[in-house]
């Protein structure tokens, strides 16, 4: 078992690595030599088929659907990760047809709220807090470009009102003018962990700050957040200081994750854009001054 995820099992079988990964009852697993696939196919058979149960069901080759996600190896090493027919659903599921099409999942008021906004009715609330939660599953794993959208959106599932509701539409006709696409994964010759991280200083309106992470080992985001800081800081400095510590659980978990499935990268980088926060994370005190003392 790998020690920082139990539901990632490794086992080298003639040089090669045999990984299984599980989620209750679906399991992916991988291996060079079919021979050896075959071997583990038969053996949890054994184990768990019966005609009380039913039969193990097994898809092979290139193309897999997975907990929602539809992927595809391809022969150039790249993974795609899509999930069309889910966000096919989710339009189709939703009471009110969408038309037309938007060319961001949010507009730049997507923060702004109203203190006297018209609260929703009790059914387009329960619409609204299942059509986030779609969302919220969709952006974790193939659709991370809605995830800043549906940060906001579920920090509103408890009380929405009528500007929540607009924000929504907005995300569903991005959505639809979107359906088809994809996140494409592939690993670079440097094979260097890759981390951008940034943040949006004071926007909410309590004054916090909104920090947002990914990391990428060549083409495509293997590993997004976008979330609101729990602190109150007082400058961008500070905020960005704050954003690169809410990544950096996520930044060693990766490496040590990675280090026991046996992946040798070259070693992690984080990039910031803001050079007073990169000293005093580089230099500490030494590049500290009377507005960054008291951290």
């Amino acid at each position: 078992l790998n020690p920082y995820d139990p539901c990632v099992a490794n086992k080298i079988i003639n040089g090669k690595q045999f990984t299984v990964v599980w989620h209750v009852d679906d399991l992916k697993i991988s291996q060079a030599e079919e021979a050896e696939v075959d071997k583990f196919i038969k053996w949890v058979e054994r184990l768990y088929a019966s005609d009380e149960i039913g039969q193990v069901k097994t898809s092979r080759g290139k193309k897999h659907v997975y907990l929602g996600m539809e992927l595809e190896y391809c022969e150039d090493g790249s993974v795609k990760v899509g999930m069309v027919d889910y966000v096919r659903r989710m339009l189709e599921e939703f009471p009110k047809e969408i038309t037309g099409e938007a060319i961001t999942p949010a507009a730049v008021y997507i923060f702004v709220t109203r203190k006297n906004d018209k609260p929703l009715s009790v059914d387009d609330a329960a619409v609204f807090h299942t059509t986030v939660a779609k969302g919220l599953f969709a952006c974790k794993r193939a659709r991370p470009d809605i995830q800043l959208a549906i940060a906001f959106l579920s920090t509103r599932v408890k009380n929405p009102g009528q500007d929540d509701w607009k924000k929504l539409i907005r995300l569903m006709k991005y959505l639809n003018g979107t359906k088809e696409l994809v996140t494409t994964l592939s690993i670079d010759r440097a094979a260097i962990l890759k981390w951008h991280v940034d943040v949006a200083y004071g926007l909410h309106d309590d004054m916090k700050s909104h920090t947002g992470y990914s990391l990428s080992l060549g083409k495509g985001g293997v590993t997004n957040n976008s979330i609101k800081q729990k602190l109150m800081t007082k400058s961008s400095t500070e905020a960005e200081v704050v954003g690169t510590d809410d990544a950096m659980p996520q930044i060693l978990w990766t490496n040590y994750f990675l280090t026991a499935q046996g992946f040798k990268f070259n070693g992690t980088v984080v990039y910031q854009d803001n050079k007073s926060a990169i000293l005093l994370k580089m230099n500490g005190k030494m590049s500290s001054t009377k507005h960054t003392k008291h951290m």
